[in-house]
């Protein structure tokens, strides 16, 4: 089997998964209460408004409390909270607030160090306690349909080491690609997996590409944003012509229409191939997960697109533990028994107009 180490009967970790962003700041809020030594927070987007003024404010309070509080956001996701009283706030209270990769004046014309992005989203607190997900910190995103994991065990040491790395990464405030570890397995079979703008250093990309040919008999993916690279898009076509249930979830619309087209235009050769596509009704879905034949799956901060897949740096938790691969799964049949299926004789007779649209943002798929 491709999944590695499976998972034994004595279970060493234990979860708890937030299914919107809201429910996901309380929890990371209250985790942050009892820390006693260390908050380290690396976050895409920090919004200067009421959430983030509620994060600074606790974080704050550890921070002259005595608790060590790094605080990791990236400078274009993170552009409002850039200059922003609460970060003064936060550094007089003692928290080392950093922004990664800033894109100084002098460099603004160099456009090869503005994909370079960090879009992971990781907690950790008091090296005992982490959280993985696709949360970002924002009152416009209080309500989406995230996916957000509470855990503790072996694997948040990995945490903490990917954290350690990518706020040395990001102190160093250099255009140089850093190259991150590839973590290990842990005996019940949760594992870190990373992405970097590097070669060698895509781990999620090719796990991703690895454990959909060897699919057996499901696979189930949930992304906000679908503009997959060619190797990627043929070998879920592949699996789904060799009989695996594959199905995609995506939202009826996302918060950038122009990459909704670029995805729309991959429907057809999905459809195609018997990809099964869904599209979720209700509020915006932003999670990022993977099921595999029931026993692997994959829960992060990584989409289903080029700037994942190659520009940004990305973190994803993977687990072959039984009971964590049903969750996520249950959580996916959850969310598609109320979603909208996509048939393959309604989309040929979808508006020209949206066809022809789609054609001219498909080019501009590698940059979304």
């Amino acid at each position: 089997m491709p999944w590695g180490i499976k998972s034994m009967s004595e279970h060493t970790h234990d979860w708890k998964f937030y299914l919107t962003s809201a429910e996901a700041w309380e929890g990371m809020l209250s985790a942050c209460e009892t820390a006693k030594t260390s908050i380290d927070f690396e976050e895409f987007i920090f919004e200067n408004d009421a959430v983030g003024a509620r994060f600074a404010e606790v974080l704050s309070r550890k921070a002259r409390e005595g608790v060590r509080v790094r605080l990791l956001c990236d400078m274009v996701g993170s552009l409002f909270l850039l200059g922003a009283p609460i970060v003064n706030q936060m550094r007089e209270a003692g928290v080392e607030a950093v922004f990664f990769s800033p894109v100084r004046p002098w460099k603004f014309l160099r456009f090869k160090v503005w994909p370079l992005r960090d879009h992971r989203k990781l907690m950790v607190v008091d090296r005992h306690v982490g959280f993985v997900g696709g949360v970002c910190v924002g009152e416009q995103y209080a309500a989406w349909r995230d996916t957000l994991v509470r855990i503790e065990g072996a694997v948040v040491v990995h945490l903490q080491e990917a954290f350690d790395h990518m706020w040395w990464t990001g102190k160093k405030d250099s255009e140089k690609v850093f190259r991150f570890p590839e973590h290990r397995t842990t005996e019940d079979g949760f594992r870190l997996l990373t992405n970097a703008p590097h070669a060698r250093q895509r781990f999620i990309n090719a796990t991703f590409v690895d454990v959909m040919r060897n699919a057996k008999r499901s696979l189930y993916l949930t992304t906000p944003y679908f503009v997959p690279d060619r190797k990627f898009f043929r070998v879920l076509r592949l699996a789904a012509r060799r009989g695996v249930d594959v199905r995609l979830l995506l939202p009826e619309r996302s918060d950038h229409p122009y990459v909704d087209l670029a995805s729309n235009a991959h429907f057809r050769k999905a459809l195609k191939s018997g990809v099964r596509i869904y599209r979720y009704p209700k509020v915006m879905i932003h999670s990022k997960t993977m099921v595999v034949d029931d026993e692997w799956c994959s829960v992060g901060s990584a989409n289903l697109d080029n700037l994942s897949s190659f520009s940004n740096y990305e973190l994803n938790l993977t687990s072959t533990d039984r009971r964590f691969v049903e969750e996520l799964r249950n959580q996916f049949l959850g969310d598609i028994a109320g979603a909208a299926e996509v048939k393959s004789e309604e989309w040929k007779h979808r508006p020209f107009v949206l066809r022809v649209l789609e054609t001219i943002c498909l080019p501009f798929g590698r940059f979304f």
